[in-house]
């Protein structure tokens, strides 16, 4: 067993996060390559999560609210907005751009995950789904969600292109207090080796480098998001990002 501590982040100007993954005790699991928390915060005294256009590549962005509310813009023209207990999903492919922003409440809770995306499905075509309902069911008092893959005979709705069942396991023993949350994830071991910089996930750095140019200097591989004024820039990946 690995416990692994989470270490803020700052995701806009002002909130921070609890990240999980990648730390250095665990880059991956299975093809989940990045887990943040998000809250939860008390927005009566907090500006909330505002997130300015920033791009995508080679992964899907994967959003379970459990509490408020998350508004999603992206650069295919899509505007949805993310309820307790929905998932907002957004394949990314060959490269898609959105802002996040929180909106006025007195709570906001969420997870979000990246999934990497296996070679031969790198540059399939930018997609966004929201998923507005999940199975849930009850067992030994305890609700559960399946948000994505198979489980038993329960089949979640939200594409992904991973197995998502961890190999090996059948049984989990745990014991939790009233009131506990659990998210669990797993997967099958992922095909390949990939490669993570800043908001670019790739299966070669050559391939983030790229998308890093792309993004800084305005190709239509990231088109603009509708009514989003302000691009984050791109830190610089390292020299040995660059293709020789």
């Amino acid at each position: 067993m690995q416990f692994i501590d989470l270490r803020k982040a700052e995701l806009g100007a002002g909130f921070t996060v609890g990240r999980a993954l990648p730390t250095r005790e665990r880059r991956m699991i299975g093809a989940w390559c990045f887990l943040d928390h998000l809250g939860p915060v008390d927005l009566r005294n907090h500006d909330g999560m505002h997130v300015q256009a920033h791009p995508h590549t080679c992964l899907q962005t994967f959003t379970w609210m459990i509490e408020g509310e998350i508004l999603h813009r992206d650069s295919l023209g899509s505007e949805q907005l993310v309820k307790p207990g929905q998932v907002n999903l957004m394949t990314a492919g060959r490269g898609i751009a959105h802002t996040e922003d929180s909106l006025p409440g007195e709570r906001l809770h969420a997870a979000q995950l990246w999934i990497a995306l296996p070679a031969k499905y790198a540059e399939v075509q930018p997609a966004f789904d929201h998923y507005p309902q999940l199975p849930q069911w009850s067992r030994n008092n305890i609700e559960m969600t399946l948000l994505a893959g198979e489980f038993q005979s329960v089949v979640a709705p939200t594409r992904v292109y991973s197995p998502l069942v961890e190999p090996g396991g059948e049984a989990l023993h745990m014991s939790l207090s009233e009131g506990t949350r659990c998210l669990l994830i797993g997967g099958e071991p992922f095909p390949s080796r990939i490669s993570m910089w800043w908001n670019f996930v790739g299966h070669t750095r050559e391939y983030i480098y790229q998308a890093y140019q792309d993004w800084q200097s305005d190709s239509d591989r990231f088109p603009p998001v509708p009514g989003a004024s302000i691009k984050l820039p791109s830190p610089p990946p390292p020299a040995s990002f660059s293709a020789s």
